[in-house]
């Protein structure tokens, strides 16, 4: 078995007597214990014979407890007499063993015999048949405690006792466990059973987490029984605390368990101790060990400190002149142990300065920073904002802004340490006029903006004519021309004044315009619109019906029409300044030109007919023609025609003195003329008729030719039992101009010129 990690070689049992109490047998104590009172006999095969059960009124669990002071690693029970039905079970350590047939062989006793009715039944020993049955019971593990109990009584049984002990090398009391490399460690040990006369014992060190999977040899040393073994702790182990150590053997070979007091192994610490100082009073010191290889522990001692104060570093808070001194530490790294030492030095602060300034300022002000109550040497630096830095005992800053306002801080320097003072600066800002005034025309409002938007401020205006005022924005109603000048603003904040100026500007109106028309006037006439007074440099603007507009002082409008009637505005403008005049504008109606149609061409004898094709209401028609012809008739006649009443016919309508004229022409021709066309209306507008008689019958044709000889019309015409009588509507393709219309037929060719007038 192993006991500390140790396996023996094979053994030969030993044998325990009957005696109640300890026993030293193999090097093991062995205790012998009674259960419930059994029995004992001298007389049976075997030495000590044990009895339980030994009659039928004895107890039926009654036996022996065997202990061992270290675990065995067999144990045998050769029963020598027992009756059929007896039960016999086992403990080992306190637990219940579970008995096969594996545990169980024959045993001859001579005097009882080879009998050997016995099994294994549900783990305990069982007789079946038969008397004084020879048994032997062999249990193998690791064992501290045995007890074996008659469960089912017949008659007794008796049995013999004995185990093997095992061979172990066991540590005693190591107490060696705080090491440095290169120093000694001792390891006791002890032994159970025999070792061969050739055994070596090995000693191994584990690595510095416990673990043997690459272990250290620290030597070897021969022998069968305990010693203490001496080794070195070499170099190449690393710093660590959980290190073990364990022994081997060879004869018998065997491995014990680790060691259970965990070893530190150290190096010689590389280390220098040192401190932050030279400090001064009030300070924050630091004192400490900077290390440069492992360390397990500082132990310290200084004037500052406790006695062994353990820590690495150490800060000294507010630091006094008596923590000044030596100050020795001893560094331990398990067992290697060094010393060091640092002395800190420490320094008085100088006086403290007062620092003092000249604020509150105004913008654009100089700041003055000065120190008073100073040691003899010092130096003073002042701290501004910014990280900007002044080394003086005064400072002068020109042209300070609202960014310099802020902590201000004195720093004295003395021998190293220093003082400190704080003083608080405000530069005030200025006020910002950005002044506007408005620029009204005479009788409006002349409104002033100071601009400002600073709080707490004071405001005085002053200006033209003795104006004086008080607020931010000031608005002045009814504005006349003499209030045009400079005007000034100071304005207060928080005792900082800014002062400033803007020109206002009242701007005079121009004279209302006198404007005049030439109104009534009749549609299709122009209307005159005039400005009497227009004066240079002032902008006149009329407006008025139908969306009419201008921006001269006196303007016109050609071929008025009805929707020219209505009222006018003129307006005078100087520099944005506005009169305004109206007037009133009527056209009256012209009348329609008068479509007029006659029956000619005619010849000389035939009734000429004229003909007012559209009359309309309230005008009056008058016919005026050759030979005096006159008549007030829409419709007239003229019987009985003569070349002399050739010519053209005018008739004028007229309607509240507004008048339109039409004519045509009328061709008289000899009676026995056969061939004559005429145009008409001429001029025209584009449309117009052909009328005429022809001594011919069939088409002919016809043609418009322009004043540059360019062709802009061709047609046929039809000529029907003589006559020639068609209408030629070109309204929306000739332009204004001279054009001859050119008639060709097979018996004669007419050339007949008109006018075009597309206005008409």
């Amino acid at each position: 078995m192993l006991l500390l990690g140790y396996t023996a070689s094979a053994q030969s049992f030993n044998p325990v007597t009957h005696i109640t109490g300890t026993q030293v047998i193999g090097g093991v104590n062995v205790g012998v214990n009674k259960i419930n009172d059994p029995s004992n006999l001298t007389y049976f095969c075997g030495t000590g014979p044990y009895w339980i059960g030994n009659s039928l009124s004895a107890s039926p669990d009654n036996g022996y407890e065997f202990t061992f002071s270290e675990p065995v690693k067999m144990v045998r029970f050769r029963i020598a007499a027992s009756d059929t039905g007896e039960k016999i079970s086992f403990q080992i350590n306190d637990t219940n063993y579970y008995l096969t047939s594996n545990n169980i062989s024959p045993y001859y006793c001579a005097i009882i015999g080879n009998n050997g009715n016995s099994v294994a039944t549900n783990g305990v020993l069982s007789f079946i048949n038969g008397g004084e049955n020879n048994t032997t019971v062999t249990i193998a593990s690791v064992i501290n405690k045995v007890s074996v109990k008659n469960v089912v009584n017949q008659n007794g049984s008796v049995f013999s006792f004995d185990f093997v002990v095992d061979t172990t090398a066991l540590i005693r009391n190591f107490t060696d466990d705080t090491l440095c490399i290169g120093d000694t460690i001792h390891v006791s040990y002890d032994v159970t059973g025999t070792y061969a006369s050739n055994n070596v014992f090995s000693f191994e060190l584990s690595d510095r987490f416990g673990n043997f999977t690459s272990p250290v040899v620290l030597g070897t040393q021969a022998g069968m029984t305990g010693n203490t073994f001496k080794g070195v702790i070499p170099s190449s182990v690393p710093s660590g605390d959980a290190y073990r150590v364990r022994i081997l053997s060879n004869h018998p070979a065997d491995t014990s368990l680790a060691d259970t007091i965990p070893i530190t192994i150290g190096h010689p610490p590389v280390f220098y101790a040192y401190n932050s100082g030279p400090g001064c009073e009030g300070d924050t010191v630091k004192i400490g060990v900077m290390s440069f290889s492992h360390l397990s522990d500082c132990v310290w001692n200084g004037p500052a400190f406790i006695p062994n104060l353990k820590a690495q570093h150490i800060t000294l808070n507010e630091a006094k002149m008596s923590d000044a001194g030596k100050y020795v530490v001893k560094v331990i790294d398990y067992g290697c142990v060094a010393y060091d030492s640092t002395t800190l030095q420490m320094h008085t602060n100088p006086v403290k300065a007062i620092s003092i300034n000249n604020s509150p300022l105004c913008e654009g002000d100089t700041l003055k920073l000065s120190s008073h109550v100073d040691s003899a040497g010092a130096i003073n630096v002042w701290h501004g904002l910014n990280g900007k830095q002044y080394i003086a005992d005064n400072v002068v800053i020109s042209n300070a802004k609202v960014a310099d306002t802020g902590y201000y801080i004195l720093i004295t320097t003395f021998n190293g340490c220093t003082a400190k003072d704080t003083t608080y600066v405000v530069v005030k800002p200025m006020p910002v006029p950005a002044m506007t005034a408005t620029e009204p025309c005479e009788g409006g409002e002349l409104i002033l903006h100071s601009g400002d938007s600073t709080r707490k401020t004071i405001f005085n205006w002053t200006g033209p004519n003795g104006f004086s005022c008080s607020v931010k924005d000031t608005l002045i109603r009814n504005a006349t021309l003499n209030l045009s000048g400079e005007y000034v603003l100071a304005i207060n904040a928080d005792g900082c004044v800014a002062i400033d100026t803007v020109y206002a500007l009242v701007k005079p109106i121009p004279a209302k315009p006198d404007v005049s028309t030439n109104s009534p006037v009749c549609e299709g006439d122009n209307l005159i619109l005039s400005t009497n007074n227009a004066v240079s440099g002032i902008n006149y603007s009329w407006a008025g019906p139908a969306g009419y507009n201008s921006s001269k002082s006196s303007g016109s409008i050609t071929k008025v029409t009805l929707s020219a009637s209505g009222l006018y505005y003129v307006a005078a403008d100087l520099n944005g300044c506005y009169s305004y005049d109206t007037t009133s504008v009527t056209i009256k109606h012209t009348p329609f030109v008068p479509q007029l149609s006659s029956n000619s061409p005619l010849k000389e004898g035939q009734d000429l007919h004229l003909t007012l094709k559209s009359v309309e209401d309230g005008v009056g028609y008058t016919w005026k023609g050759p030979l005096d012809f006159s008549s007030l008739l829409t419709n007239a006649d003229v019987p009985k025609v003569t070349k002399a009443n050739a010519g053209t016919y005018v008739m004028t309508a007229v309607k509240e003195g507004c008048t339109s004229i039409s004519s045509l022409d009328v061709v008289v021709a000899d009676a026995d003329e056969p061939d004559y066309v005429t145009l008409y209306p001429n001029p025209n507008n584009g449309n117009f008729s052909l009328k005429g008689y022809l001594n011919y019958n069939g088409q002919v044709k016809l043609r418009i030719v322009s004043a540059t000889g360019q062709t802009v019309y061709n047609d046929e015409v039809a000529v029907v039992k003589g006559k020639v009588l068609i209408n030629v509507n070109l309204k929306d393709n000739l332009a204004s101009g001279v054009y001859t219309l050119q008639l060709k037929s097979d018996v004669k060719d007419f050339d007949l010129p008109f006018v075009v007038d597309r206005n008409k």
